[in-house]
């Protein structure tokens, strides 16, 4: 329910902060990111994100027998309270691939994004979109009618017009702002989906590499669980004498 200033009450579920796309680049990371899409699953077995339905129950059945038990697991509270070195994977990982996004950009833009992107340099995208997928600070606007805040630069009020779809004189009479550096914020066009992913999947690794059991030691090679994961929702599959240790280790 929102009263009349806009303001949600009796509302008890976490509150999420979503993070609106910059539309002048979102169509564009989300084609590059799909294309990253098939190199990671050969890496990972465990990355399933744009499975169909039909796909993703034939590998689940290549994998698991009808004894295995599922272990669901929500992991968007991850997000809040990350280990820095985990968190930074993703960072890496990009740093690692810039030059073959760099390719990407050059090789495919037009089909990507359309003509109009040759406007610019190719080292001017590839660095505006390096800046994107790392981009890890949500900017927030709260409003307050009648604050009278100090003023903002021009790229925070062009960032304002462009989030609120409000126009005006002076923005910051009625709004506050606030740049809060963060790890992942919901429709961050990168972290949410490839990189909130692999995040999972290495938490569920971490944690079980540390259970101190024996047959969790590797969970990157064990045949005995497999893991499942897209987004900050997974699903760890394993021999039924597992699942106490398994829950124990994660949980």
């Amino acid at each position: 329910m929102v009263d009349p200033e806009g303001y949600t009450v009796g509302e008890s579920s976490r509150p999420r902060s979503i993070k609106v796309p910059d539309p002048g680049s979102f169509g564009l990371i989300q084609a590059i990111q799909s294309t990253l899409w098939s190199p990671l699953k050969k890496a990972f077995p465990e990355f399933i994100h744009s499975y169909t339905k039909k796909q993703f129950k034939q590998k689940l059945f290549d994998r698991i027998g009808s004894r295995h038990k599922s272990i669901a697991l929500d992991g968007s509270s991850w997000d809040s309270c990350q280990w820095p070195r985990l968190q930074q994977t993703e960072t890496i990982f990009l740093n690692e691939i810039s030059d073959e996004i760099k390719q990407l950009l050059d090789y495919n833009l037009d089909s990507f994004y359309g003509a109009r992107c040759r406007q610019v340099s190719l080292e001017d995208l590839h660095s505006r979109v390096m800046a994107c997928f790392n981009d890890t600070i949500n900017h927030v606007f709260i409003r307050l009618p009648g604050i009278n805040g100090p003023d903002w630069s021009s790229e925070i009020r062009q960032r304002f017009f462009r989030t609120k779809m409000i126009h005006g004189d002076r923005p910051e009479d009625d709004h506050l702002h606030f740049a809060i550096d963060g790890t992942t914020f919901s429709g961050q066009s990168f972290r949410t989906t490839l990189g909130n992913t692999l995040r999972s999947i290495l938490y569920v690794m971490y944690y079980l590499h540390s259970s101190g059991v024996p047959e969790l030691k590797e969970p990157w090679t064990s045949k005995q669980i497999y893991i499942n994961a897209s987004g900050d929702d997974v699903v760890v599959w394993c021999e039924p004498q597992l699942a106490f240790n398994i829950r124990k280790a994660i949980l």
